[in-house]
């Protein structure tokens, strides 16, 4: 099964919106926090910025993630397959991508943070090698729980930096359904 791998165009800002939300509502739900009328509305900033990326199949939105750039580090900001898809190894190979992104920016450090009531997405970021660098509240402050801060510390295999390579790449992965 192929599936696209690129950086999103801003015709699909509206697409990845839904999805964030979608998979957002669980998480606020379990911190006790309403979502932002005006979340995720800056994603286009995100495109322009090379950080907002997707994948597909037959032109259909899978999966997706927003980043930034960090103190030398790739701070994966937002991560989010489609409900219905979940579990099926699409999360680990959009942190996959997010490794190789990082490399080609010569950024050898990846970091992301989740709540600490998420006790299965801690348990999938531990497993692909994200230590716990520490709790802390939320910035926002619009809730009180903590969030689990991590950090992976990626190999440098000496990659040339090279944003051409970053994206628009077929995929093969044939575990993951229609």
């Amino acid at each position: 099964m192929a599936l696209t791998f690129r950086l999103a165009k801003p015709e699909d800002c509206t697409s990845i919106r839904a999805l964030f939300l979608t998979t957002l509502e669980p998480m606020a739900k379990s911190v006790g926090q309403n979502i932002p009328t005006d979340a995720y509305s800056q994603l286009a900033d995100k495109i322009g910025e090379r950080n907002l990326y997707l994948l597909e199949k037959d032109g259909a939105l899978k999966a997706a993630m927003a980043f930034h750039e960090e103190d030398k580090a790739l701070y994966i900001d937002t991560l989010a397959v489609q409900p219905m898809l979940q579990c099926q190894g699409i999360g680990s190979r959009l942190l996959r991508e997010a490794e190789m992104i990082a490399e080609s920016r010569e950024l050898y450090r990846l970091k992301l943070h989740t709540p600490e009531v998420m006790d299965h997405l801690i348990e999938f970021y531990q497993s692909h090698g994200y230590r716990e660098h520490h709790r802390a509240l939320p910035e926002h402050g619009l809730d009180t729980c903590l969030r689990v801060h991590f950090i992976k510390e990626l190999d440098q295999h000496g990659m040339i930096d090279d944003m051409d390579h970053e994206h628009d790449r077929v995929l093969i992965d044939e575990s993951m359904g229609a």
